[in-house]
């Protein structure tokens, strides 16, 4: 979730992005508000489709939703590496039982270069995640649903952790308070370095 503006330098960026690529988990981008430049997120997500503007954060939704299984015939098929055709229709309430666990990890764009850290951008990047958990949440049993949150700006902080305790209410209250930082440009590469070690530890599990 960002604007796809940082200060890395470009082989970072293709570093990091096959590091992110090479751990077998879904990708997806969200860039909101003006001055965005998607070059470099399209980089790291590999799949423009899979790149979203303020136009179409319902389509993000709806993507998002579509590669949970929606029914028990599709557990023993399903393959979270294969996206279903978008011809499925989409049933919000998933059969819990298809899913043992499901773990999201967030990239938080919390880079500020207003004086007084007052970009909109950082709170509907905030209220997109909100709607994102929310939707989540209402589907799948909060014990199968683990969550961890980094900001990132000049560095990264681990706002949320997949091993914490997680409610629904704690896992709001983490990204409530994700605070705005200073600064003109994130580092995305050191941010998507530091998550592609957690996916990989992941996909191994």
């Amino acid at each position: 979730m960002s604007d796809g503006m940082s200060q890395d330098q470009w082989e970072d960026v293709l570093k990091a992005s096959t590091r992110l690529k090479s751990a077998g988990v879904e990708l997806f981008g969200v860039a909101l508000g003006d001055g965005i430049d998607l070059h470099e997120l399209e980089s790291y997500i590999g799949n423009s489709g899979r790149v979203y503007r303020d136009n179409n954060t319902d389509q993000f939704l709806e993507d998002v939703h579509i590669l949970l299984p929606n029914s028990t015939s599709r557990c023993s098929n399903y393959s979270p590496s294969v996206s279903p055709p978008r011809s499925i229709s989409i049933d919000f309430q998933v059969d819990s039982e298809c899913i043992t666990n499901l773990d999201m990890v967030v990239l938080f764009d919390a880079s500020d270069d207003t004086p007084n850290l007052t970009n909109p951008r950082i709170n509907l990047n905030r209220y997109l995640l909100l709607d994102v958990l929310g939707s989540l949440l209402s589907s799948i049993n909060e014990e199968k649903l683990r969550v961890a949150v980094f900001s990132f700006f000049s560095t990264h902080k681990l706002e949320l952790k997949l091993t914490e305790p997680q409610t629904r209410e704690s896992i709001f209250e983490k990204v409530e308070a994700i605070q705005p930082q200073h600064g003109s440009y994130a580092s995305y590469a050191k941010a998507v370095r530091k998550v592609s070690l957690i996916c990989h530890w992941i996909y191994r599990m």
